[in-house]
């Protein structure tokens, strides 16, 4: 992570290692604590800020985020760590080290007033799918609306299940809260299922998605957001 150190009050950062078998959050936040001199559960959100960088083949994040939501109303944005899309190994670094199977905390005291934007590049569209067989730790579905989950996704984009994946990241699915899409991006097809990089559960309801514009869509909301502010400075 690098850091203008002139916009920062303070910056302070934590490894979370062995993600997999242990949940050192804790841990982490405990240092923070000792470097503030405050506890992380009262520290003032609209002060500090949270940055996560998570091993992406490490399958966590959601425990991972889960605990952080547990100990601190601090918000944490950030990302899992790729490599090309060949799922063999992926990494973070912090103090001139290279990690896997860990998630590199830092908690920032910007200087000055701060907002976190939020896009989704993405419309609902109107095939929604049940999970009715999965396996949540290896965010594995066996099956959509009790059928194997390759095929209803394939009928679906209207390809045969060898040429599906190439939808996958133009078209994933993802779980509607309030109209807005959060995705859930398929990973692979393994027979009959498909794999994913988010944790869906039992039950859970999917709907298919379209890419839009990233580009076009991330300028409208910086350029409504700036127009908020102003308002506000009026």
């Amino acid at each position: 992570m690098a850091f203008d150190a002139e916009a920062m009050e303070d910056v302070v950062v934590g490894v979370v290692q062995n993600l997999k078998t242990e949940n050192q959050v804790p841990q982490v936040f405990a240092a923070f604590e000792r470097h503030t001199g405050q506890k992380m559960i009262t520290l003032d959100f609209t002060r500090y800020v949270g940055l996560i960088l998570i091993d992406g083949l490490s399958g966590a994040e959601e425990k991972v985020m889960d605990k952080i939501g547990d100990l601190t109303n601090v918000l944490f944005v950030g990302g899992s760590a790729g490599d090309d899309l060949k799922l063999q190994a992926t990494y973070v670094f912090a103090g001139g080290k290279a990690y896997t199977d860990a998630a590199v905390l830092a908690l920032l005291k910007p200087k000055v007033k701060f907002d976190v934007v939020k896009t989704q590049s993405f419309r609902a569209l109107d095939k929604v799918f049940t999970a009715t067989r999965v396996n949540e730790d290896e965010r594995t579905v066996f099956e959509f609306n009790g059928e194997p989950a390759r095929d209803v996704y394939s009928q679906a984009v209207g390809l045969p299940p060898e040429e599906a994946p190439s939808k996958f990241f133009s078209q994933p699915l993802g779980l509607m809260v309030d109209g807005e899409p959060y995705v859930r991006a398929p990973r692979q097809f393994q027979d009959g299922a498909m794999m994913f990089f988010a944790h869906v559960k039992e039950g859970m309801e999917l709907s298919l998605l379209q890419a839009t514009n990233i580009i076009e869509d991330t300028r409208a909301v910086v350029q409504a957001r700036q127009e908020k502010l102003a308002g506000f400075l009026l």
